[in-house]
């Protein structure tokens, strides 16, 4: 058998003679978290017999995320690419797609291709908190250590080398970390539990705060005893608050990003901002700065040519000035030539330049404008030239540029309006092996999440003649130790273009009824099902999984799943990642 085309995210085509038809993995599930996984596309080594005799039922195997989009607690816009941490704290990058970005892809994932949907970063890490930066993209993980990945021409991954990195690895130095954030070329966070700062990468202009304005592969500590809640890294300069609520920047000062009221080239070490005011938070963008204080005020300085400082100008501003219209922030987020903030009733507003709709066209906007779309936001993130945000439902939007893909909605196109995160792509292994379609490494998880019910569902589409099915095995995986838990096996078949509706869910003609806690595989002999659903003609058919579980009982998945069908004969296989 010819190898399964793995390079890309394309189509790769196996095939040996019949007809064609379609097999599809879909999952839905009410108010729960379904985690599509990207699993390894497999190589069968194994020569393949011909097809029995007989007209054989010609099946297709791909794998379509057309379930439940993921859910979010955090999101980060970087510079061509986007990131976010799922409520189950596995972290997603999209973006990198397409000519003129920066450098390879540095969405985690082990590859340097990019993608216009969400596709899980490598290595099942679980994390607390991601920053997406220019190239490069750092979080934090529940248990307190740093992890990078991407470019690393000035060490800021703090491996201690330059080496490009396509997958996460552990920043050196021993520390731990509640918080991190990665730009241009440097990278700086917050130790756990000391709330000491560190810095690494680029120090030309000072930015990693130590006195210096030499390169850091690792972490070296900021010249500062005092101890601070939060930090964010600039194109250039960095900036930060500490515990008991004030402002203080380093680095490049040209455009007066670090506000200091000079006009010095550079701050080493970190200087105080604006001293009459206490500050809640603060994010530093391309040349400039955004901060809120403790009594929901917005204050912007720095670079304001692109009207990005949000105070009706277009100067150059060396210390902080309040953000026009009166409005109450919460969070403000500063990106490339944008600002964005997050109002006290969960608004979004937006000024400096925006990106309009299909015309590709910008508008600078002086002041802060409303982000269309009727949405609420509960956390926002500016990126170079795009923005994102997650609503109270956990859903994750996007709005700007979008032509590498940083949108995640795979349409590869800017957008004024927020657009929602796409659904990520999971990847099946198909086979061919003594003349039977084998689909295994079917991509449903069920992680964390207390539920009453929920259903997967694996389709097929049906081809004119679907005669000659020989044989039909259908394996389960079950792992919870807190079981026995109730399953349902269903046969189910239906009409149409393959969207399944509500009505759908329920239908079906029950195969096996089961109880079983612990961690077995339970396969089923679906045959005769198999038979009788080609032979009624629809046009469509599938197997409806169905599973409670006590609301109270935390699920540590993966739960249950199918992982494989076997239908013989097969004629044709495609695998889509």
């Amino acid at each position: 058998m010819p190898p399964l085309d793995c390079s890309s995210r394309s189509l790769g085509i196996v095939s040996s003679r019949g007809g064609t038809s379609v097999a599809r993995v879909r999952h839905w599930a009410p108010a729960l978290i379904l985690v599509a996984g990207a699993l390894a596309c497999a190589e069968d080594d194994q020569t393949p017999a011909g097809p029995e005799a007989g007209t054989p039922l010609a099946v297709t195997a791909a794998a379509t995320a057309l379930g439940s989009t993921l859910s979010f607690y955090q999101v980060s816009a970087g510079y061509h690419h986007s990131c976010g941490v799922t409520l189950d704290n596995r972290a997603f990058c999209w973006g990198f797609r397409g000519s003129g970005n920066p450098s390879p892809s540095a969405l985690g994932d082990g590859s340097t291709d990019g993608s216009t949907t969400p596709v899980p970063v490598a290595g099942g890490l679980r994390f607390h908190q991601l920053s997406a930066g220019y190239a490069t993209t750092c979080g934090v993980t529940l248990d307190h250590l740093a992890y990078c990945w991407g470019a690393n021409a000035r060490g800021e991954i703090g491996d201690g080398t330059n080496a490009f990195r396509a997958k996460p690895v552990r920043v050196v130095g021993g520390h731990l970390f509640r918080q991190i954030e990665t730009n241009l070329e440097h990278t700086c966070a917050v130790s756990y539990p000391d709330n000491r700062l560190f810095c690494w990468g680029r120090n030309v202009d000072g930015e990693l705060g130590d006195g210096t304005q030499t390169d850091r592969p690792k972490p070296v500590a900021v010249a500062s005893t005092l101890a601070f809640r939060q930090v964010s890294a600039g194109y250039d300069h960095t900036c930060a608050v500490t515990m008991d609520d004030r402002a203080f920047c380093w680095g490049a000062n040209k455009y007066g990003q670090v506000g200091d009221i000079t006009k010095a080239l550079h701050r080493l070490k970190p200087f105080r901002v604006g001293s009459g005011l206490a500050f809640h938070q603060v994010d530093a963008g391309h040349n400039f700065t955004c901060a809120t204080t403790t009594d929901n005020k917005a204050y912007c300085w720095g670079d304001g040519r692109n009207g990005q400082l949000g105070d009706n100008g277009s100067a150059i501003v060396f210390s902080p000035q309040p953000v026009a219209g009166n409005l109450r922030f919460t969070f403000v987020t500063a990106g490339g030539f944008q600002a964005c903030g997050q109002t006290t009733g969960r608004k979004a507003y937006c000024w400096g330049i925006l990106y309009y709709l299909s015309d590709n066209l910008t508008s600078r906007q002086r002041s802060p404008v409303a982000i269309g779309g009727g949405l609420t936001f509960v956390q926002l993130s500016a990126g170079e030239n795009q923005s994102c945000g997650k609503t109270p439902e956990s859903e994750a939007y996007c709005w700007g540029s979008g032509q590498s893909g940083e949108l995640g909605n795979g349409a590869g196109t800017n957008s004024a309006r927020p657009v929602p995160v796409g659904r990520i792509t999971p990847v099946v292994d198909g086979s061919i092996r003594d003349g039977s379609l084998v689909v295994s490494n079917l991509p449903l998880d069920v992680l964390h999440v207390p539920t009453l019910e929920s259903r997967a569902i694996i389709e097929f589409r049906i081809p004119g003649s679907a005669g000659g099915v020989t044989r039909a095995t259908l394996t389960l995986h079950v792992n919870e130790a807190n079981g026995p838990f109730p399953f349902t096996v269903a046969a189910l078949s239906y009409a149409g273009d393959g969207a399944l509706s509500v009505q759908d869910w329920d239908r079906g003609t029950a195969l096996a009824s089961f109880s079983y806690g612990g961690e077995t595989s339970i396969k089923l002999d679906v045959t005769t099902a198999l038979k009788s659903l080609a032979a009624s003609g629809a046009t469509f058919m599938g197997f409806n999984l169905r599973f409670a579980v006590p609301s109270q009982v935390p699920l540590n998945g993966p739960f249950v799943s199918f992982t494989s069908i076997e239908v013989g004969p097969p004629a044709e296989l495609e695998v889509i990642r």
